[in-house]
């Protein structure tokens, strides 16, 4: 198979593409991959590396279904935090501020990029382990309007690492819960949870096991094509799958309550929405 696919116009695609060459040799672990990922537009001509766009990028990235799962999650994303932080906004004290920390934020494209009524009125944390994507963070931010004292960063791993207590008023932990074990993903949920203040909410993407995906008759022939790609390719990545109701118990274990689940059309990677008791 694999060299029976290295002899193809679409493996000479993969060699030229370089978010596929990230895919094989990185794992997709980095921020700008997972920022390109998100918020690819088959109309772009030149990747975030400044290399040629492949038209195997726009198969993948364009029509199949786990890559628009995930642009669709995001988008939920900042729908949810738009709509909280406007809320918040209102009843702030005078020189108070909304409280965000976004974990393994890469440059925290999704919450940065949300549709908020005043800007000013919001505080940003990101925690991550990457430096180059914590740097893009600061560079995005500038061309989005925020002031520098808005942002704060934080080099670190999460998944070992305490955040302060009671301090942030929304936790945000996208397209990372599948790179972890139950474990590391107890621990990070028992940190958030301690962060929140009262009435905090929590959110956090995962994906679902292929038995509860969707897809249409084209997306399934798409899939085919990449799955061929990930058998015939060894990869650096791995990737933990779980049921709503697994991830519901991690939840429910660590204190978190008002448990929901916004859902994309695909039902593969949903956004859990978990909230901190009033105490």
């Amino acid at each position: 198979m694999l060299k029976a696919l290295i002899v193809t116009d679409l493996w000479k695609e993969i060699e030229q593409s370089s978010y596929w060459r990230h895919q094989i040799f990185n794992g997709g672990l980095s921020g700008p991959f997972t920022e390109y990922f998100a918020c690819f537009n088959p109309q772009w001509k030149v990747d975030f590396w400044g290399q040629r766009v492949q038209p195997i990028d726009i198969t993948y990235l364009s029509q199949h279904a786990i890559p628009l799962a995930y642009q669709a999650t995001v988008s939920n994303t900042q729908e949810i935090l738009s709509k909280k932080v406007n809320e918040l906004s209102l009843k702030l004290a005078e020189g108070q501020k909304v409280q965000i920390a976004s974990l393994a934020c890469g440059t925290m494209y999704d919450v940065l990029g949300a549709n908020y009524e005043d800007r000013t009125k919001i505080s940003f944390t990101g925690y991550d382990l990457d430096q180059e994507s914590l740097k893009l963070v600061s560079e995005k931010a500038g061309h989005l309007g925020y002031d520098s004292e808005q942002i704060n960063l934080e080099q670190c791993d999460i998944t070992n690492s305490p955040l302060p207590k009671k301090t942030y008023d929304i936790v945000v932990c996208n397209g990372f819960s599948f790179y972890i074990g139950d474990a590391d993903l107890s621990r990070l949920i028992k940190n958030v949870e301690k962060a929140l203040k009262p009435n905090g909410t929590f959110l956090m993407s995962f994906i679902q096991p292929p038995a509860s995906w969707r897809m249409s008759d084209k997306e399934k022939e798409v899939n085919n094509i990449v799955q061929g790609i990930f058998d015939a390719v060894p990869m650096n990545w791995s990737s933990n799958l779980r049921s709503v109701n697994q991830v519901w118990d991690l939840a429910s274990a660590e204190g978190l309550t008002n448990l929901s689940v916004s859902w994309e059309i695909h039902r593969i990677h949903p956004l859990f929405v978990a909230h901190k008791q009033e105490s």
